[in-house]
């Protein structure tokens, strides 16, 4: 936890919840699964410059079209996993605040006001 965040944080809830939040993260192991879907989406580029390399014969727009479609699939597939890591880490983050007791205002308000 960086110093400012410790600075920014109004009460002891608004802290707990940037806690529960990231201990969401490990516990629902966001990390492993990134990399090992990475390891599967690295194919989507590969595939896309062999349907080039095969379209380039017949137009050279069209080549280009594929390869670049193929580079925003992975980046897009990156960020789907990205935004629903953060929502499932926000959910899991909210039950840890709410079990330990603290009062769950504090995620809204804290996360409302980064």
């Amino acid at each position: 936890f960086h110093s400012g965040l410790i600075l920014a944080a109004q009460s002891e809830s608004e802290l707990a919840s940037v806690m529960g939040h990231e201990i969401g993260h490990v516990a629902q192991r966001h990390i492993a699964r990134m990399i090992a879907g990475q390891k599967y989406d690295a194919f989507i580029p590969l595939a896309a410059l062999a349907l080039a390399i095969l379209a380039a014969r017949s137009s050279p727009d069209a080549a280009m079209a594929v390869a670049a479609g193929g580079q925003g699939l992975a980046i897009q597939k990156q960020l789907n996993f990205s935004r629903e890591a953060e929502r499932e880490a926000d959910r899991i983050g909210f039950q840890i605040l709410r079990d330990a007791g603290f009062d769950t205002n504090g995620m809204v308000a804290f996360f409302g006001r980064l």
